[in-house]
């Protein structure tokens, strides 16, 4: 894996990693299956606060897909210090 932990701007950098097909496989497969998220209000009040977070979100139970990700989450599990039991 040809990946590190950027400590300046904490994100997980993972170059050239996927080919081009596997790309178009996964954008494929989340191709109009797209939700809108949202996150709770903070203010402890009801409802959403679309001030926090804008954005879509697909979530897939695809086996290939999860073997292919999942390596990359547990990498930046340990070199960020989150340390969450994955």
């Amino acid at each position: 894996m040809d990946a590190f932990f950027n400590e300046e701007s904490g994100t997980f950098v993972a170059r050239k990693e996927l080919d081009a097909s596997t790309c178009s496989r996964i954008i494929s497969l989340a191709e109009g299956n797209w939700e809108s998220s949202s996150v709770e209000s903070s203010s402890g009040g009801d409802g959403e606060d679309s001030s926090l977070r804008v954005s879509d979100i697909f979530f897939t139970s695809e086996q290939w897909l999860v073997d292919i990700i999942f390596p990359y989450v547990d990498a930046y599990n340990d070199v960020s210090g989150l340390g969450f039991d994955i």
